[in-house]
């Protein structure tokens, strides 16, 4: 599959793992950006790597090179490492945030990432990392789609987002749906305005497989990637993996156009049901960060929903408010409905309602209800 390569894979890399790293320490951004002494080490790693991007570019990258560094994202964060280390020398000791942030970093940069992607139990022995040369491109390129451990953050938000979909289909129409998700990567050269993210995601289809196949791609503004888009990943890509990676219709067809907006409201406020179950279940790769994604989940669906500020905006995004609008008016008559049959006790009604709200919803859109040759309403 296609996804972000040489050189933009370094810089990228390295804001999701120094994220991430951040993340690890259990201190919010706010508390380091407000440190004297923490601010600077943020604002110098970030200078650093915009430093070293036009320093170790592809076309620089000779077997000379390899065979000098080594692997490639391993000599890129070495280097890295290297320089945060010389320039942020004398705030050391100075501030116990300034302290740990340069303890993660330095673990981070110190990580062997090529090295831990081309790593296999033996008797198999280990594979050839990237080289990242002019010759080695279609190779590096193949290996990035079958394992890519410098992106494995998305990877995992991916899967993360495609597992929970996926049982969520599963549980709604009492059987596993035979389509399948695939993720790419890529650059963006703007900002995602609307959600005020560096990061952005949309759903396209398999021209020669419509029915099995679909393709979830995440983009990248790599020069103000941060910490933001690394929790809004978890939501961006459930929201395609379950509005539009299972859903039944052909979502490419000008039929779906008509009610794609609308559909859009109604489903995002689906996946936000099913992240948060998913999130508060307690297991999982995303368990010990749950709350701070969720509340990153909540900031980009008010931006989205900001009734104030869309009158300027185009009437789809109208249609996505009516959608929402929508589905919540369907709960609260399930709500209602529970309510009178006084079978549930008032705590469990809203829960039972969400559950069924979900169930109803995937199964009217799952390929088992809907064919996408027959239908091109969403």
């Amino acid at each position: 599959m296609s996804h972000v390569v040489w050189p933009n894979l370094l810089p990228l890399t390295l804001r999701l793992h120094a994220s991430e790293a951040i993340l690890g320490t259990g201190y919010p951004l706010e508390a380091f950006e407000s440190d004297e002494f923490a601010r600077p080490v943020l604002e110098t790693l970030l200078d650093v790597a915009r430093g070293e991007i036009g320093a170790i570019g592809r076309e620089q990258r000779s077997d000379e090179d390899v065979e000098a560094e080594g692997p490639a994202i391993d000599a890129y964060f070495a280097r890295v490492g290297s320089n945060l280390s010389h320039k942020t020398a004398q705030l050391a000791g100075k501030s116990k945030l300034a302290d740990v942030l340069l303890g993660a970093f330095g673990e981070v940069l110190n990580r062997k990432v090529c090295q831990e992607c081309c790593r296999r139990p033996e008797p198999q022995g280990a594979l050839a990392p990237c080289r990242w040369t002019k010759l080695s491109e279609a190779a590096d390129r193949s290996a990035m789609a079958e394992r890519g451990f410098c992106l494995n953050y998305i990877r995992t938000a991916f899967d993360f987002a495609l597992e929970a979909t996926a049982k969520a289909y599963e549980d709604a129409c009492g059987e596993p749906l035979q389509t399948k998700v695939v993720l790419k990567t890529s650059l963006t050269m703007d900002r995602n305005a609307e959600l005020e993210l560096a990061a952005n995601a949309w759903t396209t289809e398999d021209e020669d497989d419509l029915l099995h196949k679909r393709f979830v791609t995440v983009s990248f503004h790599v020069e103000s990637t941060w910490m933001d888009d690394l929790l809004a990943l978890p939501y961006l890509a459930l929201h395609e993996c379950l509005a539009h990676g299972y859903c039944g219709v052909n979502i490419q067809d000008s039929e779906a156009e008509r009610s794609k907006p609308f559909h859009e409201g109604w489903m995002d406020c689906v996946a936000s049901y099913v992240l948060q179950q998913s999130l508060q279940s307690g297991s999982g790769r995303f368990s010990s960060i749950g709350d701070a994604i969720l509340r990153q989940t909540a900031v980009v669906r008010g931006l989205r929903f900001n009734r104030a500020e869309r009158p300027a905006r185009p009437r789809d995004v109208w249609h996505w408010i009516q959608g929402e609008q929508a589905l919540h008016t369907f709960e609260r008559l399930f709500v209602r409905a529970l309510t009178r049959s006084k079978r549930f006790g008032a705590m469990a009604v809203e829960g039972i309602a969400r559950e069924q709200v979900v169930a109803f919803s995937l199964a009217v859109v799952s390929q088992e209800v809907v064919h996408p040759r027959r239908s091109g309403k969403m």
